[in-house]
């Protein structure tokens, strides 16, 4: 089971599971409401019985926040554990320390490698060849380095990697130097920082997924809205919806204040969409509105006879009785619903919003009462009253509720430490190149041999002029006599 966890396929599979559901939290955040939980009849109305019950089991209204989601992040979480805690110290041991070969035999294998015998070494040295130095080089003994020459070109060996780049270290033992010279290794504790950053992200994300609080609070004019557990409160200075010329909302702002205990105000602002306020732990934003659907301000309301094009503009106060002059006539303004339909129980409201805004009214006259209807977008729908007056409805002050989401998560600041290490870590990553040499030098010769690297063709060229450029510096010593 160990295995199977830290494997690059499971490792693979589970990150791919956990950006599919972050997508789908994401898609369903903008398909459905978050005031799910508080517009229930609303919405149990336009979804029905079925998929009102199924948005509230999966919590699909507040997807970072639900079990299934918790679950995909709490098997990453032990993903990404697995894999640090086996990989840790060979990554972390690859930046600060690099072991030398064992022997030469396992450098014979590489296939970039160069093999340099002193004998070759000191042949390739002369200017000139002639033919006591064609038959010493073919049939002459091996040519060996004294003890005191050892160290000496090891250090020309030592020079000429440092100067390209290299950090070299050695260790000596019976006449034999294993030494490793490594470029481009902060990659490897890069590598090391950036999962540890996503470690840290995937708990900042626990934290405000198993602890975080979201909740939204609705009010109108004059309302105080309560913050969390805190002593403080939201007071609802005002609430206003911008409509375009074409009658479709353009944007809804709240004036809100903070307050203590005793009614102080700590901070005035404006809370827009994609404009939240930071208060304490909490961020409040603008997350939605609605329209009483039987409550209103007021209304205005003209009336004419014998085709008067102008009439009179009357202002009405919800159930305002109010004497029309020039007739014998009263007028009530009764019902108003923001989005007028007609069901099999009569008139109601489809949606909080004001699509087709409707005011009933009553005509009490000699002849009794009537009532009817009179709509704001519509009006060759108005009702007809049996009476020598025409009526139309001319604006309606709707009462507004705004609704303020309230949220804080604990793991904010875990997020941002995460997201830092991530990010400091991927930089590493690119831009430090991993190269790796080891080398075994005895009085006989020297092998050396690329053992690591991040891009081969690139290396297969460097290991080439670094072959090429340490020949030529041992060639300068004249091939290392003893």
């Amino acid at each position: 089971m160990r295995r199977s966890i830290i494997s690059y396929r499971f490792a693979v599979t589970v990150i791919a599971i956990l950006f599919g559901t972050s997508a789908f939290g994401w898609i369903l955040t903008e398909l459905v409401p978050p005031d799910v939980p508080y517009q229930r009849e609303i919405y149990r109305a336009r979804w029905g019985d079925t998929w009102l019950w199924l948005v509230e089991r999966l919590g699909l209204h507040d997807p970072f926040h639900t079990f299934w989601y918790r679950a995909v992040l709490a098997l990453f979480f032990i993903v990404l554990v697995a894999c640090l805690v086996s990989r840790w110290r060979s990554i972390v041991l690859r930046t600060f320390r690099s072991e030398p070969p064992d022997e030469a035999r396992e450098l014979s294998k590489r296939d970039h490698r160069l093999h340099l015998s002193w004998r070759e070494l000191k042949w390739k040295s002369r200017d000139r060849r002639d033919v006591l130095d064609e038959l010493e080089y073919r049939y002459g003994p091996e040519k060996r380095l004294a003890p005191g020459r050892m160290e000496a070109v090891f250090g020309v060996i030592s020079s000429f990697l440092r100067g390209r780049g290299f950090r070299v270290s050695k260790t000596k033992e019976g006449g034999v130097i294993r030494f490793v010279a490594v470029a481009g290794r902060w990659r490897y504790f890069g590598n090391f920082l950036f999962h540890l950053g996503i470690l840290v992200i995937t708990v900042g994300g626990m934290v405000g997924s198993f602890w975080g609080e979201t909740e939204i609070l609705y009010g109108t004019d004059g309302d105080i809205l309560p913050l969390g557990g805190t002593p403080y409160a939201i007071l609802v200075d005002g609430f206003d919806v911008i409509m375009t010329d074409q009658m479709a909302v353009k944007e809804y702002i709240s004036n809100v204040s903070i307050i203590d205990t005793v009614g102080n105000r700590l901070v005035t602002t404006t809370i827009e969409v994609n404009k939240p306020l930071r208060f304490d732990r909490y961020d409040i934003l603008q997350s939605s509105y609605y329209v009483d659907e039987e409550a209103f301000r007021w209304a205005r309301v003209r009336y004419s006879s014998g085709g008067n094009p102008v009439g009179t503009v009357v202002r009405l106060e919800p159930d305002e009785a109010f004497s029309l002059e020039g007739f014998p006539l009263v007028i009530r303004a009764k019902r108003f619903l923001p989005d007028f339909k007609i069901g099999p129980n009569g008139p109601y409201s489809e949606t909080p919003n004001m699509h087709n805004p409707a005011i009933e009214v009553e005509l009490e006259g000699e002849g009794g009462a009537q009532e009817g209807w009179l709509f704001l977008y519509y009006p060759r729908f108005n009702s007809r009253f049996d009476l020598p007056v025409q009526l139309s409805l001319v604006d309606v002050a709707p009462v507004y509720f705004t609704g303020l989401q309230i949220s804080t998560n604990p793991g904010s600041m875990v997020l941002l430490a995460g997201i830092a290490a991530a990010t400091i870590g991927l930089a590493l990553l690119y831009i430090f190149n991993y190269r790796c040499l080891k080398g075994v030098m005895d009085a006989e010769g020297l092998i050396l041999a690329g053992t690591g690297y991040r891009w081969k063709v690139s290396f297969r060229e460097e290991f080439e002029k670094v072959s090429a450029g340490l020949v030529d510096a041992l060639s300068d010593l004249g091939g290392g006599d003893a």
